[in-house]
């Protein structure tokens, strides 16, 4: 019987006196229990009015609080843990729709989150949770909501958002979604619009890409669901130099084979990502115009884009199997070599031994074992380089293989401490696993015994994993 089970088996036992006994002597006299007990049992109280759940979690902050009046990170749970109770309080309000008891709730944690946070370290994030659940819980029964108490809300709302407490720390843009999925007549919807179109002129002022993209999403999204789908598709038309939108006419293109209009689109959002030097977006544009190619099953495009987007994203053997794909087996062998000479030309300017990394990498999806071997074997790798290689060579050559693996960590174990002990032992279980290895660990144990007498963390290792 687990403990939970026993201890409802003790509750079914246990008479009414008893128990409120209990609860009197233990629970009600610890100061985090009873502030628990209140938000879980929040709903039992007569007469409650919206303000007194605010006091409520002010008086958890307050316990929460140093003599300076701060909640630091050890102290935060203290006051997270009754505000969860609360909101599953609210849960609860809502789904026996007791709604406005439900808002109330959630109102006042909205409203207080902003306040508390200002003197509080909520590192753990558990506050900004408990504001997202609020926000959350409300929007979703929003369509549940009286009509008068739906309103009520939305005017509250109307006026928390153009408070800075919620603008310090990204707030806004929760109590701006709640509004529009609140908002269900023209009155409230124009309001949204307002509100929406003044964020946004804001955010253009402060040139806050992020957060105009956010707020044109958001009006996008909602023009649609008010009906108004043309003037949603005249706005992301108007605002294609921000590249979500532009995506969004370059799926439809490709989508409709029109390959052309699609690389126009593409090919201008690069030149504006070049300007802005958004060389994350250009690597994207790049990713399009493949996709645009491929879609359009153009061979010298496919090659072209598929070659470049390997040598601009460091080697990424996705782009290295598509390219692949575009030759028949005779002409991908002289490509093969063609490549890796480029890879060593270049990487060796750059990134020095990475090179031999990339190649092993190419080699061993080319199924080509003994090439790997051979350049592993004239190029010295750390140890968890060789690690990668491991499964194209434990069938073609494991003797082989274990003597590179070994010479590997034996290079590692040069490094001191337990961290490095752990892992070269690690390694050497690893090493085990194959044809002969145990032999091979056996030996290294004993070099390793002897040529580092003076390490007795690495010795008491040893003997603690391999007698």
């Amino acid at each position: 019987m687990t403990d939970r089970q026993q201890a409802a088996v003790i509750l079914g036992k246990l008479g009414k006196k008893k128990l409120m006994d209990y609860l009197s002597e233990h629970v009600l006299r610890s100061r985090q229990q009873l502030l628990v007990f209140l938000a879980h049992f929040a709903d039992q109280v007569e007469g409650a009015v919206p303000d007194y759940y605010k006091k409520m979690i002010k008086r958890f902050a307050k316990a929460a609080m140093d003599r300076h009046g701060f909640i630091d990170y050890y102290s935060a749970r203290s006051f997270v843990t009754p505000v969860d109770a609360l909101l599953q309080n609210a849960e609860d309000c809502f789904a026996g729709k007791s709604y406005q008891r439900g808002v109330w709730i959630c109102m006042a944690i909205i409203e207080e989150i902003p306040v508390v946070i200002l003197n509080m370290d909520d590192s753990n994030g558990g506050s900004g949770m408990a504001f997202n659940w609020a926000v959350n819980l409300i929007g979703e029964h929003a369509d549940d909501l009286p009509q008068d108490l739906r309103q009520e809300l939305f005017g509250r709302l109307q006026k928390e958002y153009s408070k800075t407490k919620y603008s310090d720390f990204g707030f806004d843009s929760n109590l701006l979604d709640l509004m529009v999925s609140l908002a269900n007549n023209p009155e409230m919807e124009a309001a949204c619009f307002k509100t929406l179109d003044k964020q946004i002129v804001y955010a253009k002022t402060k040139k806050r890409d992020w957060q105009i993209v956010a707020l044109l999403r958001n009006k996008i999204d909602f023009l649609k669901k008010s009906g108004k789908s043309a003037q949603a598709r005249k706005l992301i038309e108007s605002n294609l130099e921000y590249a979500e939108f532009r995506r969004i006419l370059v799926d439809e293109a490709i989508k409709a084979k029109a390959y052309s209009r699609a690389n126009k689109l593409v090919n201008e959002g690069r030149a504006l990502a070049q300007a802005a030097s958004h060389f994350g977006n250009e690597s994207m544009w790049d990713g399009y115009l493949l996709k645009i190619a491929r879609s359009a099953k153009n061979k010298n495009d496919i090659r072209a884009h598929a070659r470049a987007l390997f040598y601009s994203t460091h080697y990424s053997m996705e782009y290295y199997r598509i390219l692949r794909k575009t030759y028949d087996k005779t002409d991908w062998q002289a490509e093969v070599e063609k490549i890796v000479g480029e890879i060593h030309k270049e990487s060796k300017k750059r990134w020095g031994n990475n090179w031999v990394v990339i190649t092993g990498r190419i080699y061993a999806d080319e199924k080509q074992p003994e090439k790997l071997l051979d350049l592993l074997q004239k190029n010295e790798l750390a140890v968890d380089s060789i690690v990668e290689f491991l499964n194209p060579l434990r069938e073609a050559c494991p003797a082989k293989l274990l003597t590179l693996y070994k010479k590997a960590v034996m290079l590692f174990a040069k490094g001191t401490g337990r961290n490095v002990y752990r892992d070269m032992i690690s390694h050497m279980k690893k090493m085990q696993e194959f044809t002969g290895g145990r032999e091979v660990v056996t030996e290294m144990i004993a070099e390793l015994r002897e040529k580092y007498r003076n390490r007795p963390a690495m010795l008491e290792m040893l003997t603690s994993t391999f007698g």
